[in-house]
C-alpha cells in the first residue's frame, strides 16, 4: 500500500521543505525592506505571521509542487495501473477513475479549508504563545502539505488512465 503513495509521500517532504524556506526567505526580506515593524525581541513566527501573502506562496507552491513532472510520479502511476489491473481485470480503468476522484475532491477540500479559518486549538495554543496570526499560517502550511500529497498522487493516478 505505502508503493501507491511514493509520490505523495515525496511530494509532502518536498512541500515541507518549500514551506520552510518560503517562511525563512520571505521574513529576512520583510525585514530587510522594512515591509512590516521588526523588533529585536520578535521571533522568526511571530515576523512570518505579520507577512500576508506567505499564505498564498504555501498554496502556489503546493500546487507546483503537485503538478511537477518527475520520475517518481511516473513510478507511481505504472504501480497504479498495475493495482488497478489486479483489482479489476475487465476494466480496470474503473479502479483508476474512482481513485481520481477520490483525489481530486480531497484536493478541493484541503484547498477550501486551507483557505478558512485555522482550528480554535490552534488560535488558543497562538494566544497562549503570544502570537495568534501564526496559527493561520501554521493552518494553510499544514493544508498546503496535503495539496501537494493528494495533488501529486492525482497526477499520478491522472497519468495512469
Amino acid at each position: 500500500m505505502l508503493r501507491l503513495l511514493k509520490a505523495g509521500l515525496i511530494a509532502a517532504g518536498l512541500q515541507v521543505g518549500a514551506v520552510a524556506v518560503a517562511t525563512i526567505i520571505a521574513t529576512h526580506l520583510a525585514g530587510s525592506f522594512e515591509l512590516m515593524s521588526v523588533e529585536s525581541t520578535s521571533s522568526t513566527a511571530e515576523n512570518a505571521s505579520q507577512i500576508p501573502f506567505l499564505a498564498w506562496v504555501y498554496l502556489l507552491t503546493a500546487f507546483g509542487v503537485a503538478l511537477t513532472s518527475a520520475s517518481f510520479v511516473d513510478i507511481n502511476a505504472n504501480r497504479i495501473r498495475h493495482a488497478s489491473f489486479l483489482i479489476d481485470k475487465d476494466s480496470p480503468l474503473n479502479a483508476t477513475r474512482g481513485l481520481l476522484a477520490q483525489l481530486g475532491v480531497t484536493v478541493v477540500l484541503l484547498l477550501i479549508e486551507a483557505l478558512n479559518s485555522p482550528p480554535s486549538f490552534l488560535v488558543d495554543a497562538g494566544q497562549s504563545l503570544g502570537n495568534v496570526g501564526a496559527a493561520r499560517l501554521i493552518w494553510t502550511g499544514i493544508m498546503s502539505v496535503g495539496i501537494a500529497s493528494f495533488g501529486a498522487t492525482a497526477r499520478a493516478t491522472w497519468k495512469a488512465v
